[in-house]
């Protein structure tokens, strides 16, 4: 509805997904200070200043948006991510597992609709080593 209202405008959202709005217009949302109301006013006063921001302006009830000629992003490239000290095999006594596990088929894969157990976990104690930063 969100999206119907952003691009079309309320007022072309059917009624049916409009009919409980009015019932919670001015109820404050739980852990907010804000409503229905406020989050609307609040967005578009946003929306307004961002376009005046960027050269655009108000024309009664519609913004008019000044077009801009798009520009790629600065690209941060993450490189310094390490290397792997060693890979510890899941049969190793490293590993300490917990839970109903069983062995894995042969090739490693999955049946059809087959999941893990979501209460599964695996531990691997480790040290650290290092100073803290303060």
């Amino acid at each position: 509805m969100g999206v119907l209202g952003a691009v079309k405008g309320y007022k072309a959202i059917p009624d049916d997904l409009k009919a409980g709005i009015d019932g919670i217009v001015d109820k404050k949302f739980n852990y907010t200070d804000y409503s229905f109301r406020t989050v609307v006013d609040s967005t578009v006063k946003q929306a307004v200043n961002a376009v005046k921001r960027n050269g655009g302006h108000q024309e009664e009830n519609k913004l008019v948006v000044k077009t801009q000629e798009p520009t790629a992003p600065k690209l941060d490239l993450w490189d310094d991510y390490g290397s792997p000290v060693e890979r510890i095999a899941v049969a190793d006594s490293r590993w300490t597992w917990n839970g109903s596990w069983e062995a894995p088929p042969r090739d490693g894969k999955l049946a059809r609709g087959q999941r893990s157990h979501p209460k599964r976990e695996r531990k691997r104690p480790f040290a650290l080593t290092g100073q803290a930063q303060s």
